[in-house]
C-alpha cells in the first residue's frame, strides 16, 4: 500500500485513528505499506523501518527501535551527511 501523507492537516485523534486504520489493513491482509510522513513523532510511533530521503538520497534507512536524537538529526543538517 502506498499513502502519500495520509494525515496531513489532521487533528491528533483522527491522525491516529487513520494510522490505526491503515496499519491494520496492511496486518489482516499481509501488506507492506509505504508511507510518506513528515512528522517523525508520528513514524515514529506508527512504524518498524524509518527511511529518510533527501534530494532522491537515502539518507537513513533503519529499524524504528535503533534510531535516537542524534541519528534523527543528521536528516535536518543543511549539509546533506548520510547518517550511519
Amino acid at each position: 500500500m502506498l499513502a502519500d501523507e495520509p494525515v496531513a492537516s489532521l487533528d491528533p485523534e483522527t491522525a491516529a485513528s487513520v494510522m490505526d486504520l491503515l496499519v491494520r489493513v496492511c496486518r489482516e491482509d499481509g501488506l507492506t505499506m509505504v508511507c510518506t510522513l513528515h512528522q517523525v513523532e508520528l513514524a515514529l510511533e506508527w512504524t518498524r523501518r524509518v527511511v529518510g530521503l533527501r534530494l532522491g538520497e537515502v539518507l537513513l534507512d533503519s529499524p524504528t527501535e535503533l534510531l535516537d536524537a542524534v541519528r534523527l538529526r543528521g536528516l535536518y543538517l543543511s549539509d546533506p551527511v548520510t547518517v550511519p
